[in-house]
């Protein structure tokens, strides 16, 4: 005789022949495709005839098992068209060009992970689910979708685990029993075996092959246990407790129906004392938080006990099965209690048809904390144990009033002035606030405290390193997990120094801990990141700080916060980020019950991280609980992912150093590093900007190139002028060097810069506004032999250099046998000097292969659709080098160049009445002046303005709507880079109305050719979203 046990989900004695259910799982091959939509089209197929038969199976379970649990075939339709389901397997066939099956397993697989490493049982139950509708797509796929149970008599049926749709397809009538190794109380053959009532075990550690079939097998679902080939006393034993259960089955069907009446002839109602109202009445009448309210007088908040005698009677809701309570405990906990109100909780029994129960406890958090719903939990099972067994109720010794007293006594004590000027000294400087940047990038006046929760299970092996890691070198798994974190907010909040919030159990001996209230207090904890430490000394310091802090927990971080706002009232609050360790346990071994814990939805913080073990499992979960107007799902799956590289990476280098850590997987590095760099794109790389230029002479030459103060050039008539200045440069031997341009803008100033790039030269710009040292130190440090100038700037120059004034220039007298040479795209096109950080400026030179390929990029992001039907404007002074990308963007393209004079670029209403005079159409705005343009052109009926950039600095998506609404064609590009670069080398393109909410436009992508990375000061790199 074999003997396993299991849990049981329901009563009774099963005697019968074993049966081992063999899943029919198929194996899945990986192969090539050439035709991605063909292979699409499977699987969409498959998926329609999948929705199909799930149709059928709901409408059988219905007539069998009832609408509750028949509900699960819809959550399987519902499954089937998930868009990240649905998108996963898409992406896995296109990017891989593998065959639907590949996809669909593969899909399967991860999704199926995912569930079972949440710490939910409900949602751990549900990746039984997703193997299920895999399944399904798989066999529709190879054409075998059979299953059942092939059997002559009712049997046991000894599984792994089996599927919803497995279950349901069984002939009914062909079940004794189940026995799995798998599978939750919340499952569906769990569901299914009290449905029947027949005995069931779940976790069963049976040991599963094909010699099982056949043999006599006996379930005990009342104890737990299976045997195998029993022996004749314990088959015999079996024998008489199933005749016996048998008995008692015929008379409670004797007496369904009938009424509950007493000798003496009185009607009564008979409830099973499971969920008894008594065990919960005793725990609420006798913890006195439960009689603590608050009343608001004036500014000031009042809290008191109130005396009421009168008894708390949970209400009792009778439901059909369990799966119907989970929507009302989320209502429940998602409804706000009113502050001012008597109860600040609400308590209900749900009791289900068979004959289990639950009880759901919803308390504020301004009379609890974790620790006291743990104490509730046993309290209650203590209180029902007392009840079933005649005992005495719990004798409560201890009171919330108790702690209050003390902490009022604390607060004018010297310790707590002790206190007091540990938390001064520690921020007498107070840190920049530390955030995690999240993907969604809005702004909002409302303060908005809705969250969603995404939970995810470390692993024992993994827990079972860290363990060791954390005894190897005597730092605590806290200690381990606040390191970790802390590396990752530093890093990407780009701070060394800066707080994070840690909760703390404040219960300080023995009474605290037998005590239910709220207790916790949150301590802001200072995080300095030091350069070239190790992780391990980092973490030792960490648990230093924790220690000293520790031993001034009692002050409230009320306080600290209003001593802070005493010197600087600015400071809105130290942390935005809480991280807690909660290990608390709500079990009891004394009877079969189970707890679980619901998240109400709000969040007071940006993000709190919890690191919990609610009951004491040894195995730890990690719940992000974030506000969904900052972060999306992907946003914290990502977040979780790069916390798991982390520690990957420290428990293989036991002395790493904080800056040789990673915070970025492997496969968001291969992302950054080449897929977000992936941008090599067709250009005419070996063509200069003359050669471009004289294309466009070419093709339209007497279309206007440039407009200025009502005068205008044909490209025709610009290329001869640039010509003749070319030729003038190479008489007299003014060749491959700097030559520099001093003037406002003008026509003469584009014929300047033309000729210069004709005869091989370099363009160097001087603003006119610039003051005579700083156009000496240029010229002198460019070696520049020759500067064109007008006549009103030639009294500024003062190097002994060649000049040109422009405007005495005979274009007439040059000689025109002089051959222009040819240039190269390896070769300089202009110099620009930056600021300098040295005080001195910097000399930027770029070729005109680069600004070839970033006019080529522009037109790229505008989808091609600069020509010569447009009129662009020019507002950028000539030192700039966003004047270079206004001038050759158009010149390049046969568009018409319209330049506005110096003296009115700094006027907002003189350049959009320019613009609407001119019915210009493309223009680079600054973003100091774009609102002030926007409300400018709005008088206006009609703006033809439809190509805009815009950049330098951050941008507000509200400012671009006052654009596109304007025009509902315009397109809108967002460039931002350095002049080394080549003017802009990120951008992105912002042609759709967004005014759910206030946020900054993203900087974008790399532009055409281009490469970024996004490193942290201490050049590792970093994750998208990251702010500089």
């Amino acid at each position: 005789m074999n003997k396993y046990t299991g849990k049981s989900v329901f009563g009774g004695i099963a005697i019968g022949k074993i049966m081992v259910y063999e899943k029919g799982e198929h194996q899945v091959k990986r192969v090539k495709i050439t035709d991605a939509e063909a292979e699409k089209n499977r699987y969409y197929e498959a998926v329609e005839t999948a929705f199909k038969q799930l149709g059928e199976l709901h409408d059988k379970a219905l007539r069998e098992v009832g609408e509750a649990n028949a509900a699960i075939f819809e959550i399987h339709q519902m499954m089937l068209e998930d868009d990240d389901y649905k998108e996963s397997v898409e992406h896995i066939i296109e990017s891989q060009m593998v065959n639907a099956e590949y996809a669909i397993a593969q899909t399967g697989d991860n999704f199926s992970q995912m569930f079972a490493a949440m710490d939910d049982e409900y949602m751990r139950g549900r990746a039984a689910d997703v193997k299920d509708i895999t399944e399904r797509l798989l066999g529709i796929l190879s054409g075998n979708t059979g299953s059942g149970v092939d059997a002559d008599e009712p049997v046991i049926m000894v599984a792994e685990d089996l599927a919803p749709s497995e279950t349901v397809q069984m002939d009914k009538s062909k079940i004794l029993s189940f026995v799995t190794q798998k599978g939750s109380v919340n499952s569906h053959t769990a569901i299914l075996a009290r449905t029947m009532g027949i005995p069931a075990l779940i976790g069963s550690d049976i040991v599963i092959d094909e010699s099982l079939n056949g043999k006599l097998g006996v379930v005990d679902g009342t104890n737990g246990v299976v045997y195998i080939e029993p022996d004749e006393a314990t088959l015999s034993a079996m024998q008489e407790e199933q005749r016996k259960d048998n008995e008692k089955k015929a008379l409670l069907q004797e007496l369904k129906g009938k009424e509950d009446v007493t000798l003496d002839g009185k009607k009564i109602k008979l409830y099973s004392n499971i969920g008894n109202i008594k065990d919960l009445a005793n725990v609420i009448a006798n913890v006195d938080i439960f009689k603590l309210n608050f009343k608001i007088e004036g500014e000031n908040i009042i809290q008191f006990f109130t005396d009421s005698q009168e008894q708390y009677i949970p209400e009792i809701i009778e439901l059909n099965s369990l799966s119907q309570l989970y929507p009302i405990e989320e209502q429940m906990c998602q409804t706000p209690f009113a502050f001012e109100s008597n109860n600040l909780f609400n308590c209900k029994i749900f009791k289900f048809s068979d004959n289990t129960a639950a009880t759901v406890l919803i308390i504020h958090h301004i009379i609890s904390d974790s620790w006291t719903v743990g104490l509730f939990c046993k309290q209650i099972v203590q209180e029902y144990l007392n009840l079933t067994n005649s005992t005495n109720p719990i004798q409560y010794k201890y009171s919330y009033s108790d702690f209050i007293e003390k902490e009022q006594a604390y607060l004018s004590s010297p310790a707590c002035e002790n206190d007091k000027k540990y938390w001064d000294t520690v921020y007498e400087t107070v840190p920049e606030a530390a955030t995690i940047p999240g993907s969604i990038k809005k702004i909002s006046s409302k303060i908005s405290s809705i969250a969603d929760r995404q939970s995810y299970n470390i692993s024992r092996d993994v827990i079972e390193q860290i363990s060791i890691f954390c005894k190897d070198n005597r730092i605590s798994i806290y200690n381990f997990l606040v390191s970790i974190f802390s590396i990752y907010i530093g890093r990407v909040s780009n701070l060394d120094d800066f707080v994070i919030g840690t909760p703390i159990l404040n219960r300080l001996n023995f009474a605290d801990k037998q005590t239910s209230g709220m207790f916790v207090s949150t301590i802001p904890l200072r995080i300095s990141i030091p350069n070239n430490s190790s992780f391990i000394d980092f973490s030792k310091t960490i648990a230093q700080n924790c220690m000293s802090m520790l031993r001034h927990q009692k002050y409230p971080y009320q306080n600290i916060l209003e001593d802070i706002r005493k010197v600087d009232s600015t400071v809105p609050n130290l942390y935005n980020i809480v991280l807690s360790y909660q290990i608390t346990d709500t079990q009891n071994k004394d009877i079969d019950c189970e707890t679980h814990w619901i998240f109400n939805g709000n969040s007071a913080d940006d993000l709190q991280i919890h690191v919990t073990d609610y009951n004491n499992t040894g195995s730890l979960n990690i719940l992000y609980d974030y506000k969904t107007s900052k972060y999306s799902k992907k946003d914290i799956s990502d977040i979780h992912a790069r916390i798991c590289h982390i520690i990957e990476q420290i428990l293989a280098n036991n002395n790493i150093l904080l800056n040789d850590i990673d915070i970025v997987t492997e496969k968001e590095k291969h992302q950054l590093l080449y897929e977000f760099n992936d941008t090599a794109s067709d250009y005419p790389r070996d063509k200069t900007i003359i050669e471009l230029f004289e294309e466009q002479v070419n093709k339209v030459p007497d279309n206007i190139a440039v407009v200025f103060e009502g005068k205008s050039l044909t490209y025709k008539e610009l290329n001869e002028k640039a010509n003749q200045l070319a030729r003038y440069l190479i008489k007299n031997n003014i060749k491959n060097t700097f030559v520099a341009v001093y003037m406002h803008k003008s026509i003469f100033y584009i014929i300047s810069i033309l000729g210069i790039l004709k005869s091989n030269n370099i363009i160097l710009p001087l603003s006119s506004e610039y003051p005579q040292s700083r156009i000496t130190y240029m010229i002198e440090n460019s070696k520049s032999p020759m500067i064109i100038t007008e006549h009103s700037l030639l009294h500024n120059i003062t190097s002994s250099v060649g000049k040109l004034d422009i405007e005495d220039f005979n274009f007439l007298d040059i000689d025109f046998q002089i051959v222009l040479p040819k240039g190269a795209s390896s070769e300089l096109a202009y110099i620009i000097y930056t600021s300098g950080t040295t005080g001195k400026p910097k000399a930027v030179s770029i070729s005109n292969r680069a600004l070839v390929n970033h006019v080529f990029g522009i037109q790229s992001r505008f989808e091609n659709t600069i020509n010569n039907n447009d009129r662009c404007l020019s507002i950028a002074n000539i030192s700039f080098d966003a004047c270079m990308q206004e001038i050759f963007i158009p010149l390049l393209c046969g568009a018409s160049l319209y330049l506005l004079d110096d003296s009115s670029i700094y006027n907002p209403k003189s350049i959009s009445e320019y613009i609407i005079q001119n019915n210009l159409t493309f223009a680079f705005i600054p973003p100091t002046i774009l609102e002030t343009i926007a409300e400018h052109l709005s008088v206006s009926q009609a703006v033809s303005l439809n190509k805009l950039l815009v950049g330098v600095q951050s941008i507000y998506n509200i400012t671009l709507n006052k654009f596109l609404l304007l025009n509902s064609n315009m397109k809108i590009h967002n460039g931002y880079g350095p002049t080394e670069a080549t003017i802009c080398c990120i951008s992105t393109m912002y042609n759709e109305i967004n005014d759910i909410e206030r946020f900054v436009i993203p900087i974008g992508q790399p532009m055409a050719n281009c490469k970024a990375y996004i490193l942290s000061k201490d050049e590792n790199i970093q994750p998208l979203n990251t702010p500089r």
